[in-house]
C-alpha cells in the first residue's frame, strides 16, 4: 500500500487508492538523467571517482605483469597435475 501512496507503480494504481507523491515520475526522470549523464560520459567525473596514489599508479604495469605472470604458472601446473 505504501507503493500505492507514494506512486511508486508504473502501472494504474487500484481506484480506493489515493497518491499523495508522484514517485514513478520523479524515478522515471532520475533514471533518463542518469543514462543521459553515462552516455555523454559526464558520469563518473573527476569528483565522483577513486584516483590512485602517484606511486600506486607508477607500479602498476609492474604488479599486474606479476599477476599475470602467476596466473599463467598456475594454469601451468592445474595441466600438469591431471
Amino acid at each position: 500500500m505504501l507503493n500505492d501512496l507514494l506512486g511508486l507503480t508504473f502501472k494504474r494504481p487500484a481506484k480506493f487508492v489515493r497518491q499523495y507523491f508522484g514517485g514513478s515520475l520523479q524515478i522515471a526522470t532520475a533514471l533518463a538523467r542518469f543514462k543521459a549523464d553515462v552516455e555523454s560520459e559526464a558520469y563518473p567525473g573527476d569528483d565522483e571517482s577513486y584516483h590512485l596514489p602517484g606511486e600506486l599508479k607508477s607500479e602498476l604495469p609492474e604488479i599486474l605483469d606479476r599477476i599475470r605472470s602467476s596466473q599463467g604458472n598456475q594454469a601451468d601446473l592445474d595441466l600438469s597435475d591431471s
